[in-house]
């Protein structure tokens, strides 16, 4: 076992020489071969970049997901509202004969007519559309940017590491 104690102060700064030296230097050609290596396996270009963090970002599927939202609501904007049915039952005419039992006595079916309504919601629900659509692509352009700032600080750092390594050779 190696005393640190007993070690002349001379010969600790030819240990702290020996790794500025020597061992930084080794331990950064492994990092960069290790890099260059993994750079080698798959590199993607800027417009890879980008169209892989489209297909992968939670945004643009929530976007996406808005948008199907907002066609569902021009489709239920754009149909007629349900009718309505009502029943009056009573005993009453039962009664009078001296009879059990009920009889149904009002039968009504009423269906509103949405003329002016229909064509307003219609076009509420395409501006919701259209909205949603901008937003869509505001996100789209938002994550282009950063990808595209990630990609160009990434090359920024790889040629400053290259420059460095022909600094020193």
């Amino acid at each position: 076992m190696l005393d640190v104690d007993n070690i002349s102060t001379d010969s600790k700064t030819k240990m702290k020489s020996l790794s500025k030296h020597i061992i930084v230097p080794i331990g950064l050609l492994l990092f960069t071969q290790t890099a260059a290596l993994a750079a080698e396996e798959h590199v993607f270009t800027l417009t890879q970049s980008v169209q892989r963090a489209i297909t992968v970002a939670p945004e643009m599927k929530a976007a996406k997901a808005e948008i199907g939202k907002q066609f569902g609501a021009l489709e239920s904007a754009s149909a007629w509202p349900n009718p309505t049915v009502s029943l009056q039952v009573d005993d009453n005419l039962n009664r009078e004969v001296n009879r059990t039992g009920y009889a149904i006595t009002e039968l009504s079916i009423s269906q509103p007519l949405p003329f002016w309504r229909l064509e307003s919601q219609r076009q509420q629900a395409e501006a919701l559309i259209n909205g949603a659509e901008a937003q869509r692509n505001q996100q789209q352009l938002m994550l282009e940017f950063q990808v595209a700032k990630l990609f160009h600080d990434y090359q920024l750092k790889e040629a400053k590491l290259k420059l460095a390594e022909q600094r020193l050779r």
